[in-house]
């Protein structure tokens, strides 16, 4: 038996088929254009709201800038912490201490921030020119000083809630979703191999070529589509929306091989418990990926830290958050040491099922 043919013909059969080029390839990439698309012409909800600006200064303390009464201001006042808080959680853009010494505290540099130290700058050079015609005869100090404190007026920054661009960010949430997806694929190639349920089963059932064989026949097709797929679109989308990533493009594309992996092993995996019907195992795959999913991407990030900190390997049930994690890492260039662990948690979990399937099969014969 020839198996390189069979491996061939089998791709041509899943090519024909069209189901996972049209789900892995052609559909993803349809669905970034059209995020493309809307980031790059609907303008910015946010940029066309007036600026929530904090204020934290007592009741006696005057406002040191005429420009807050402007009308693109709305002012939020409180104490640090509440000013903290708020900052945190994006309801204000940005916020000043007052008192003998202004400060602007920041997340990040946008539209609206750039405006404020704008205003900033430009109400430190007006005072300047001032101080010098009352001053003329010390000059010299006093530019010097209002230099000073002019680069000190916009020191104290928050810790960055680090993020990637909004069409990145899609990009590595559709990635993560697309080698779960091949957890459908996975389960599907089994039920190609059960007799009661395929033709090809049926044929299977007669023939003299081992079981354990065919199995990784069917396996290593789906997974070779699927990854090709895969590694297809995250090559477009990186080369068209990803120029300025900088990030590692092999590391990239070996996490999506990883994940791929893990994903259709996911669905072998459940393809292959006996003792439930069709029904219930697709069933009940539907529902496990769904869970995956939103368990990778919507945990709210305090959740999130307490689970990383003290359940850290209760990842390893939950390969999307694995790969999400991974994504996250090669591209904001950061946290190496977090892919590494996280690699090697999800090779873990794909030798687990590969063992899990071996010893079944091997029973199986025997």
């Amino acid at each position: 038996m020839n198996y390189w043919e069979l491996i061939i013909a089998r791709t041509k059969l899943l090519c024909r088929r069209k189901k996972i080029i049209i789900f892995t390839l052609v559909l993803p990439l349809f669905v970034m254009g059209i995020i493309n698309f809307m980031f790059d012409t609907l303008p910015d909800r946010r940029d066309t709201q007036r600026i929530e600006l904090g204020i934290v200064a007592g009741d006696d303390i005057k406002l040191p800038y005429s420009f807050l009464k402007g009308e693109e201001f709305h002012l939020v006042y409180g104490t640090r912490e509440k000013m903290q808080t708020l900052l945190k959680e994006e309801k204000i853009d940005a916020y000043i201490t007052t008192g003998n010494e202004v400060k602007l505290y920041i997340n990040d540099m946008g539209y609206k921030q750039s405006i404020i130290k704008g205003y900033l700058d430009s109400e430190a050079q007006r005072n300047l020119k001032l101080d010098s015609s009352k001053q003329d005869e010390s000059f010299d100090k006093t530019s010097e000083s209002s230099q000073i404190n002019q680069s000190n007026l916009i020191v104290s920054m928050t810790v960055p809630m680090t993020l990637p661009d909004k069409k990145i960010l899609a990009f590595l949430y559709i990635t993560a979703s697309l080698c779960i997806l091949g957890a459908r694929w996975g389960f599907e190639e089994m039920k190609e191999l059960v007799p009661e349920h395929s033709g090809i089963g049926k044929k299977l059932r007669f023939s003299s070529a081992p079981k354990w064989k065919v199995f990784l026949i069917h396996f290593s097709c789906v997974y070779i589509l699927q990854t090709v797929c895969i590694l297809i679109f995250s090559f477009i989308i990186i080369s068209t929306i990803g120029n300025g990533l900088q990030l590692r493009r092999e590391l990239y594309f070996l996490t999506a091989a990883l994940g791929s992996l893990g994903g259709i092993l996911t669905g072998l995996l459940i393809g292959s418990i006996k003792k439930l019907n069709l029904k219930v195992k697709d069933i009940m795959l539907n529902i496990i990926m769904v869970v995956m999913i939103l368990a990778a991407f919507f945990t709210p990030a305090a959740s999130r830290y307490y689970i990383t900190s003290n359940l850290p390997y209760i990842k390893l049930i939950n390969p999307p958050s694995l790969i999400t994690e991974m994504l996250y890492c090669i591209t904001l260039q950061d946290g190496f040491f977090l892919l590494i662990k996280d690699g090697l948690l999800l090779l873990l979990y794909n030798l687990i099922i590969i063992v899990w399937i071996y010893i079944k099969y091997k029973r199986q014969e025997e």
